[in-house]
C-alpha cells in the first residue's frame, strides 16, 4: 500500500491560463494521462483515500504482532497434534547381513530382517494428563490470539482516528485562521476609524498569529500520526512525502445500552487465559502423580534370520512388560508438592484476574458512556455559540455590542469548534478500547 503525494505548483495551474483553448485542452489530457494531476482541497496534497478497512487488511497481513500470534496458535496445535500419538503402537524394522571368518572354514555369512513394535497400555495416566494439557495450551494459544489481535485493533484505530482527527484538525485550523484574519481586519477597521484602541487591536493580530502557528502545528501533527499509523499497520513508513489520506467519520457503532457483564467477563480473552491456565494446573498436578504409579506395556516382534538369502529360520516373540520406579530417590514425592502449589497459585490468579477485569468492565463502559455523552453536550454548547457569535458580531460591527463582549463570544465559538472534535473523537477512541477490554476484533 503506497499512496503517492500529487504535486500540483500553483504556478503550473496559473500556467494554464495563459494558454488558448486549443492547447490548455491538451496540455489538461496530458497531465491527466502521464501523472496523478487533479485538483483537490488542501492544494493536492493528498493521494487516495485510506479507509478503515484497508488499514485492517493490511495490519493482519503485515502487523508482526499478530504474525507472531499465528505462529503460537499453529505450533500448539501441532504439540496437541504430537501428543496424541503416544496412544499409538511404536513400530521399527530392522534388517542386517553379517559376515564372520572362525579361522576353521570359509567365511560365513548371515541374513536377519525382522519387525517389532511396543504399545504403551497403562503409564499412570501421564499420556491421557499430556494430551489434556497439550490440548489447553492450544485454547490458550487461541485466546491469546484472540487478545493479540484486539489490541492490535485497539492501537491500529487509535492511530487511524488520530489521523482522522489531525486532518479534520487541519480543515478546522484553516477555518480558525480565516476567521482570526476577518476579525484583525474587522477591528483594524475600526481602530483606523478611532473607534477601538489600540490594545484591541495588538490582541486580535496575536490571535491571528496564534492561529497561523495551530495551523502549522497540526499539519505536522498529520505526518506524526502518518508514523504511528503505518508502525501499526506493520509497514514502513518509507518517505515522509508518502501521506495518504484517512477516509471516514467520527460514528459510534457499538450500542450503548446497558451490557450483562457478567455474560461478557466469561468470553474476554484474559478470563479465558486465566481459567484454562487453572486447569492446565490440575493436569499438571494429574501427571506429576502419575509417577506414583506403575507402567504397563506390551511388545512384540517377528524376524527372520540364517545363512541364506531369504533367511530361513522365523522367530516370533511378545511380552507384557510392568515397570514400577517404587524409589527414585523421592524425585516424585517433591514433583506433587510443586504442582499442588502451581495448582494453588493458578487459583489465585484466575481469582484476581477475575477480579480485576470485573473492575475495568465497569471503568471502561463508564468511560466509554461518559464520552458519548459528552459529544452531545459538545454539539449543544457548539450551536448556541454559533448562533451568539453570529448574533453579538452583527451588533459589534453596528456599535451595538462592546469590544470584550464580542470578543469573549468569539473566543467561545473558536473553543467551542475544537472541544466538539476532541469529543468526536474522544468517543470513538473510548469506544474502541471498550472493545478492547472485551477482546472483540473488528
Amino acid at each position: 500500500m503506497k499512496n503517492k503525494i500529487v504535486q500540483c505548483p500553483m504556478s503550473n495551474v496559473r500556467g494554464l491560463l495563459t494558454l488558448d483553448f486549443g492547447l490548455r485542452t491538451v496540455f489538461i489530457l496530458f497531465l491527466l494521462l502521464t501523472s496523478d494531476f487533479g485538483l483537490r482541497t488542501s492544494d493536492c496534497l493528498y493521494s487516495q483515500p485510506l479507509t478503515w478497512q484497508d488499514v485492517l487488511i493490511e495490519a493482519k497481513k503485515n502487523n508482526p504482532a499478530i504474525i507472531s500470534a499465528e505462529k503460537s496458535v499453529e505450533n500448539a496445535r501441532l504439540r496437541y497434534q504430537s501428543s496424541i500419538t503416544s496412544f499409538l503402537p511404536q513400530l521399527s524394522a530392522n534388517a542386517g547381513v553379517s559376515q564372520s571368518d572362525s579361522g576353521e572354514s570359509d567365511w560365513s555369512k548371515d541374513y536377519s530382517y525382522g519387525l517389532s513394535g511396543r504399545l504403551s497400555i497403562f503409564s499412570g495416566f501421564a499420556d491421557v494428563s499430556d494430551v489434556s494439557v497439550k490440548k489447553i495450551q492450544l485454547k490458550i494459544a487461541e485466546a491469546e490470539y484472540d487478545k493479540t489481535l484486539s489490541g492490535v485493533i485497539f492501537n491500529l484505530k487509535k492511530s487511524f482516528y488520530e489521523l482522522l482527527w489531525s486532518q479534520e484538525a487541519v480543515k478546522l485550523a484553516e477555518q480558525i485562521l480565516k476567521r482570526r484574519s476577518e476579525n484583525y481586519e474587522l477591528v483594524k477597521f475600526k481602530y483606523d476609524a478611532g473607534r477601538e484602541d489600540k490594545g484591541s487591536l495588538l490582541r486580535v493580530e496575536a490571535d491571528k498569529e496564534q492561529a497561523e502557528y495551530e495551523l502549522s502545528k497540526a499539519k505536522r501533527n498529520v505526518v506524526s500520526a502518518v508514523k504511528q499509523l503505518f508502525k501499526d499497520m506493520g509497514e514502513d513508513s518509507g518517505d515522509i512525502s508518502e501521506i495518504p489520506v484517512a477516509a471516514g467519520s467520527f460514528t459510534i457503532n457499538e450500542s450503548t445500552a446497558v451490557p450483562v457483564f457478567g455474560e461478557l467477563l466469561v468470553n474476554i480473552p484474559d478470563y479465558i487465559i486465566a481459567k484454562n491456565n487453572l486447569e492446565k494446573s490440575e493436569y499438571d498436578l494429574r501427571a506429576a502423580k502419575s509417577q506414583l504409579y506403575p507402567e504397563v506395556s506390551v511388545s512384540g516382534s517377528i524376524s527372520k534370520s540364517g545363512d541364506s538369502w531369504p533367511p530361513p529360520d522365523e522367530r516370533r516373540s511378545i511380552s507384557l512388560n510392568l515397570s514400577y520406579p517404587f524409589f527414585p530417590g523421592g524425585r516424585n514425592y517433591y514433583d506433587v508438592k510443586i504442582a499442588q502449589t502451581d495448582k494453588a497459585i493458578s487459583e489465585e490468579a484466575f481469582r484476581s484476574t477475575r477480579q480485576q477485569l470485573t473492575s475495568s468492565l465497569f471503568s471502561v463502559w463508564n468511560d466509554f458512556i461518559n464520552a458519548v455523552e459528552s459529544v452531545k453536550v459538545s454539539e449543544m454548547y457548539f450551536k448556541a455559540s454559533e448562533e451568539q457569535s453570529k448574533i453579538t458580531s452583527m451588533k459589534y460591527i453596528n456599535g451595538l455590542a462592546s469590544y470584550q463582549d464580542w470578543y469573549t463570544v468569539e473566543n467561545d465559538f473558536t473553543n467551542s469548534q475544537r472541544s466538539l472534535l476532541n469529543a468526536k473523537k474522544n468517543a470513538v477512541i473510548s469506544e474502541a478500547e471498550w472493545k478492547n477490554v472485551l477482546g472483540l476484533g473488528e
